[in-house]
């Protein structure tokens, strides 16, 4: 990993995105014996945790404790890809059924191409879309609306009407 994050900084776009994997975790209750003694859940775990430090510095002060050079916004690290497996998907512990393994593929090629979908109604063709900004006549009437309701009550509470029960009147 190291010889990777150092090719980015003689390249620092070498894609238009880069996707780093995260070790995957295991079953360790299914691995052989030899397998089980040398996978342990917790070494991937720190090494997981040491691919997305450096992928995402805590802050630009605490950046010089990361010895990689930086690494440029366009690249992600999924590591929803190890919340999504489960012991049933698995016969050996460390590979897992091409139903998961299509999951995370579409999973990919949304990251990839969700941005490039046009982004006009519906915008249901995909989950993973980033929604376009509205436009400045959704934004007036959103502000009125949200707005309103504060100023209406404002104005029920001063005048001392009670706008529930019409009836029932304050003495």
């Amino acid at each position: 990993m190291d010889h990777i994050f150092a090719s980015f900084s003689k390249d620092p776009k070498p894609a238009d995105e880069v996707i780093v994997l995260p070790v995957g975790q295991v079953i360790t209750s299914k691995l052989s014996p030899d397998r089980a003694s040398s996978m342990h859940p917790s070494d991937i775990e720190a090494m997981n945790s040491d691919l997305f430090h450096r992928i995402n510095p805590p802050t630009a002060h605490y950046g010089d404790i990361f010895k990689s050079p930086s690494v440029p916004k366009s690249v992600s690290l999924p590591l929803v890809f190890n919340k999504m497996v489960d012991e049933s998907l698995t016969e050996d512990g460390l590979h897992y059924a091409d139903s998961l393994l299509k999951i995370q593929a579409t999973m990919l090629m949304n990251l990839r191409c969700n941005d490039a979908m046009p982004k006009t109604f519906p915008l249901s063709s995909t989950c993973c879309n980033r929604y376009p900004i509205p436009s400045l006549p959704h934004i007036i009437i959103l502000a009125f609306v949200l707005l309103s309701g504060p100023y209406l009550c404002y104005k029920v509470l001063r005048s001392g009407r009670c706008l529930i029960h019409p009836c029932i009147k304050d003495d």
